[in-house]
């Protein structure tokens, strides 16, 4: 027997009737291949019993399903799982897109707050090595304030996807308040990240020396970073995203899959990810302090390639909050490692626009060391506020201002914009 789903609706009534009673009756469950359940659930498909083609279809899954749910149904073959609009689905482990072209969405694509809300314990979604997934019109609660920091074994991003695979898409969702991440560079082509609304999440620890505190969610101890979007997936489009303080997903890293956070390290940090245009996004530091809006440092794992790599036409601001830097480049801007075999090169950079409102400040608006043949034009710093830094890592580093280069560890760089240059690293940190 095949089970397929059109339209929101499964085909075989038999797989109507036991998923029906794993929604009523499996609560946190968890699922393992050879388990009672497991049998049992196959058992069931097989029956065929005169009471299953008697059940009627549904089309989308309430409040009482959980991640059991939409772990079988995937497990079966299902094509899309539709949530309903409006429901609160807690998940007791991870969901795991098993097939290509697998869907996980809310009935009808809303944008808004009709939007099915998943609650997980950990990481919500993962997906490596199935191509095509797609993950949209949904709300991903990670519940920090409630379930705390997740213990550094289990570190994981709201999203996890990436691995040997091509065009997976995340698009309309909105995520916020992850407990942590962690990945390991696979390989993975054409992820579209796009019209995300992603944060808060993350906390600078009360004591970093980066900043001087101007929020007051609290006080943190360190290690409570997190990204927006963390990428390292080739060719990939990351568009019309907000990020506002704060992680969302994690692209192409499991040791580099897609994870997603928001974002008080990173908004957005590009794994090289050749080819990849990161092109009309907002990134709003509120209350949070923010380290880099935009980071292009990470020499891991594509050896310090960007080319083809376009960052272009985004827009940052440090609203009520500091920005240490709102787009920072090369392996030296966030090391004082200096060997030229250790740097970064390739990519453009163009007519992108740094803004403050009136209590908000940037350390910097571009940083570049570290970095060979980057082309950088455009820049725009449209009532952006540039204020106070401590320096944790250098104290050479050059008083705040919207463009410092090290011009010693940059050479190819093409940009007309005047730069204050001088010998310095470590300028994230």
């Amino acid at each position: 027997m095949t089970e397929t789903f059109e339209g929101g609706l499964f085909k075989s009534a038999t797989f109507l009737l036991f998923i029906s009673s794993v929604v009523r009756h499996a609560g946190a469950a968890k699922v393992a291949p050879g388990s009672a359940l497991d049998v049992a659930s196959r058992s069931a498909l097989l029956a065929g019993s005169a009471a299953s083609k008697r059940a009627t279809p549904i089309n989308c899954l309430d409040s009482t399903a959980n991640d059991t749910t939409i772990n079988l149904l995937f497990y079966y073959g299902a094509t899309v799982v539709n949530l309903c609009p409006n429901a609160v689905i807690p998940l007791y482990n991870t969901i795991f897109f098993t097939q290509a072209n697998q869907v996980l969405t809310t009935l009808g694509n809303p944008t808004d707050s009709t939007r099915a809300t998943i609650r997980p314990a950990d990481i919500i979604c993962q997906s490596y090595n199935t191509p095509g997934i797609t993950i949209s019109s949904i709300q991903i609660d990670g519940n920090r304030p409630g379930f705390g920091i997740a213990p550094s074994n289990i570190n994981y991003a709201l999203m996890e996807i990436g691995g040997n695979s091509q065009n997976q898409v995340v698009k309309n969702v909105r995520a916020f308040e992850p407990r942590g991440w962690e990945g390991t560079g696979l390989i993975c082509r054409n992820a579209t990240i796009i019209n995300n609304q992603i944060g808060p999440s993350g906390h600078a620890p009360s004591g970093a020396q980066q900043f001087r505190r101007r929020d007051s969610t609290g006080s943190y101890s360190p290690g409570q970073w997190a990204d927006g979007i963390s990428h390292a997936c080739a060719g990939s489009l990351i568009s019309g995203n907000t990020i506002t303080d704060g992680r969302l997903v994690a692209a192409g890293l499991k040791d580099v899959a897609y994870k997603f956070t928001t974002a008080t390290d990173g908004a957005i940090v590009i794994f090289g990810a050749p080819g990849t245009k990161i092109t009309g996004n907002t990134i709003v530091a509120n209350d949070r302090q923010l380290l880099g809006a935009i980071n292009l440092v990470d020499y891991w794992p594509t050896y310090g390639d960007f080319t083809g790599v376009s960052v272009s036409a985004n827009t940052i601001i440090s609203q009520a909050s500091m920005i240490k830097i709102g787009i920072a480049i090369g392996t030296q801007s966030i090391t004082n490692y200096n060997a030229t075999w250790f740097r970064n090169f390739g990519g453009t950079v163009s007519n992108n626009v740094l803004k403050s409102g009136s209590t908000g400040y940037f350390g910097f608006g571009l940083s570049i060391a570290g970095q060979n043949g980057t082309t950088i034009s455009g820049t725009s710093f449209s009532n952006a506020n540039f204020g106070y830094v401590q320096y944790a890592c250098d104290p050479n580093l050059p008083p705040p201002g919207p463009m410092i280069k090290n011009p010693y560890t940059t050479p190819l760089t093409v940009s007309s914009a005047k730069f204050s240059s001088s010998a310095w690293d470590f300028a994230l940190w």
